[in-house]
């Protein structure tokens, strides 16, 4: 842990209308061992009281920027706009990051000489936290789509951290508001190699998650924009992965799933088991 004392580390937290979680989360980033790092806070034209209760925080380490609503993926490419951190993480609003999440993440980042790290993270439904990642490996990623699709690693928000200029590089698509995330995940798994590690580093508040809703229109949605075509095997099952979420999530649109993906459809289910598979042999 001698390099990293020196890096400065953006966490940026897109907020809409989370007046019941947001003040636990800044809290959790407020909290962490590892304490060169700036907080900003995207408020994405919230029309609760998200906006006073941040305000209500007085720590020089805390930003709060207020934009007209635009969606998640413009308050995040707002935020690395207004970073100035060497490192970015991105934070959803109602998650929990640990004590110790900056430290795990930035230590793993260089002392793998990788721009890119995840870490694992626990999920937290019906008052029970369990780990999603149950393997212990660890080390460099080289296929980021076969490591995905075996439940190996899983760069969600709050357990990635990503220098600043790949940040910049490969902002988030600012027409999706549903796995916008992904979509930015799988760029970066084309183009770089990343460092992953068993140890947790966030709590996912799954109770606060939408994306479990029967959901009707898909037209936000990277699941509505994926492409198949050239596309290596592993990153055919990822995709396939996203699809078979949509599939579950879009009921009503299940035949035009079918219709749209109908030489791809495999991939969804092929996904499914092969995460079923790894999960069972990991257990």
């Amino acid at each position: 842990m001698m390099e990293n004392k020196t890096s400065l580390i953006s966490v940026i937290i897109p907020l809409y209308n989370k007046e019941k979680s947001i003040r636990a989360t800044i809290e959790s980033v407020l909290d962490q061992s590892y304490k060169s790092f700036e907080l900003i806070v995207v408020d994405d034209g919230s029309t609760d009281t998200s906006v006073d209760i941040v305000k209500s925080f007085d720590d020089s380490r805390l930003f709060l920027y207020q934009k007209e609503n635009g969606g998640v993926s413009s308050a995040r490419n707002y935020g690395v706009k207004h970073a100035n951190g060497d490192w970015i993480v991105f934070l959803d609003a109602d998650d929990l990051l640990l004590d110790n999440a900056l430290d795990v993440l930035l230590d793993l980042a260089i002392s793998k000489r990788q721009k890119i790290a995840c870490a694992n993270f626990y999920i937290n439904e019906n008052r029970a936290e369990n780990l999603f990642i149950k393997t212990k490996k660890e080390g460099i990623v080289q296929d980021g789509f076969k490591a995905w699709s075996v439940m190996r690693c899983f760069p969600r928000t709050g357990c990635t951290i990503i220098s600043r200029d790949i940040a910049k590089k490969h902002p988030h698509n600012e027409q999706l508001t549903r796995y916008e995330d992904a979509e930015v995940i799988f760029n970066l798994f084309r183009d770089y190699t990343l460092a992953t590690s068993a140890t947790p580093t966030l709590i996912f508040k799954k109770e606060y998650n939408q994306l479990s809703k029967n959901l009707s229109n898909p037209a936000n949605d990277f699941v509505a924009h994926l492409d198949f075509k050239r596309k290596k095997f592993w990153e055919k099952v990822a995709l396939g992965g996203i699809l078979y979420s949509g599939l579950k999530s879009y009921k009503s649109r299940t035949i035009q799933f079918l219709i749209v993906y109908k030489h791809y459809i495999c991939y969804a289910y092929l996904s499914k088991l092969i995460s079923f598979a790894a999960n069972r042999l990991q257990s």
